[in-house]
């Protein structure tokens, strides 16, 4: 897997090749867009997506918020319980969305308590095929396979599967596909143009979506602060002075978005729970009916919990089974599967290991995201049995594919990379029930 030059954008395009570059993003950007919604309305049942205060933590507490009170009592689903009110733990991104949609659809005739259902399909799925393709042209591809990899991202990975309990509004995959145009926007940015006020807002989204996220917010400084090449000595004391100018600039701009990132999540534990780093999820799992069940010997974030999710992540296969004459993939009383068997375009993580490492911005967020991997695989389940995937590998799985992307694409590639969506798509769209 080698890279091309032609893949990567030139700075200083003719009038009419920039006309030109213009037009075929548009139009690849476009049939990405038909692509997936047409597999949207297929296999995702688009038409019928819709969301339930009943059963949407998220949207319960926009409601109550519109009452002016953070107490979703009497409801218990997926709830802390303080003192005898029940608070949201969970979803602080989509807590703001609904509060917008609410009154959205309210002033388009709903009710008081509705997120209307085409609203809320545009605003969680459309967001994400732009973000991709976005992102990946940002990071140097050209627009067919800007197009190609955000196809395979939507569908040959746990996005795919994570996108269809969205149509029921499942509060934690609606969370999974927030963080992770959040994540895009950040990633592409940060090897792109680097501008961070992007990547700081993409940091943002995917916070207030996924808590451990917040780790990412390390190399989003780092590279604020870092030098991408070093100043010759021959440059004028003027450059150099505005070289650090700009320098302390993108520093100030990153640490102002990752205060805007922990700060209404600190703000708002500190209300409902007394204590800005008191999260709640204790509560939550005590309070629910599926909670361990030797409570005493309960550990919500440990070590003790890693290999579990090690396993699930890297090691773990469904098994392939032949049930009325076709093939079935059966996940049952398997615990995730492996990223590297079900995303095999992944493996180009370790293919092209000698490209990506010497690129100081690609080995930072790599760096990064295996600390996120680390940690989340310190939380108490993996939430995998009986899917087919691992769905916690989405905190990492943007970051990877945007760091070797322009990587994976030369002569041989190319051909891996099509092969790879073909496998992906066929299993997470045939196989897996």
């Amino acid at each position: 897997m080698t890279a091309e030059a032609p893949m990567h954008d030139k700075p200083d395009l003719p009038p009419g090749n920039a006309r030109r570059e213009r037009i075929a993003s548009y139009a690849w950007c476009a049939a990405l867009l038909v692509a997936v919604t047409t597999a949207g309305f297929l296999k995702l049942n688009l038409a019928h997506w819709h969301v339930d205060p009943a059963t949407n933590t998220a949207l319960a507490e926009a409601i109550a918020w519109r009452q002016g009170t953070f107490d979703i009592s009497p409801m218990t689903y997926e709830t802390a319980e303080i003192n005898g009110r029940h608070y949201n733990v969970v979803g602080l991104m989509f807590t703001i969305i609904s509060a917008v949609g609410v009154q959205l659809t309210q002033w388009l005739g709903g009710g008081e308590r509705a997120f209307a259902g085409w609203l809320y399909t545009t605003v969680i799925f459309l967001p994400l095929p732009l973000a991709a393709f976005g992102a990946f042209r940002r990071v140097g591809l050209a627009p067919r396979w800007a197009a190609v990899l955000s196809l395979y991202l939507i569908t040959g990975t746990s996005v795919w599967p994570v996108l269809a309990l969205c149509g029921k509004g499942d509060l934690y995959s609606i969370c999974h596909v927030l963080a992770v145009v959040g994540l895009l926007i950040m990633g592409g940015d940060l090897l792109g143009p680097r501008r961070i006020w992007p990547a700081g807002l993409g940091l943002c989204v995917a916070c207030w979506s996924r808590q451990v996220t917040c780790l990412y917010a390390a190399p989003l400084l780092l590279l604020a602060a870092m030098r991408l090449a070093e100043t010759p000595a021959s440059v004028s004391p003027r450059s150099a002075h505005t070289a650090e100018s700009t320098i302390r600039r993108r520093l100030a701009f990153g640490f102002l978005f990752v205060a805007l990132a922990a700060l209404p999540s600190l703000a708002l534990n500190y209300v409902k729970f007394g204590h800005p780093l008191e999260t709640g999820y204790v509560a939550l799992f005590m309070s629910r009916h599926d909670a361990p069940a030797d409570r005493e010997q309960f550990r919500l974030f440990s070590p003790h919990n890693l290999p579990r999710h090690l396993k699930a992540m890297h090691l773990a296969y469904p098994l392939l089974e032949i049930r009325q004459g076709r093939p079935v993939i059966d996940p049952t009383d398997v615990d995730g599967a492996s990223i590297w068997l079900v995303s095999p375009l992944l493996l180009g993580v370790f293919f092209t290991f000698g490209r990506w490492r010497l690129d100081r911005r690609r080995a930072v967020l790599m760096a990064g995201s295996v600390a996120v991997m680390l940690v989340v695989g310190c939380y108490c389940t993996t939430s995998a049995l009986v899917t087919g995937h691992y769905r916690y590998a989405l905190d990492v799985i943007p970051i990877w594919l945007l760091v070797i992307a322009p990587h994976v694409l030369g002569p041989s590639g190319r051909i891996w990379t099509v092969l790879a969506l073909i496998w992906s798509a066929v299993y997470f769209n045939l196989l897996v029930r």
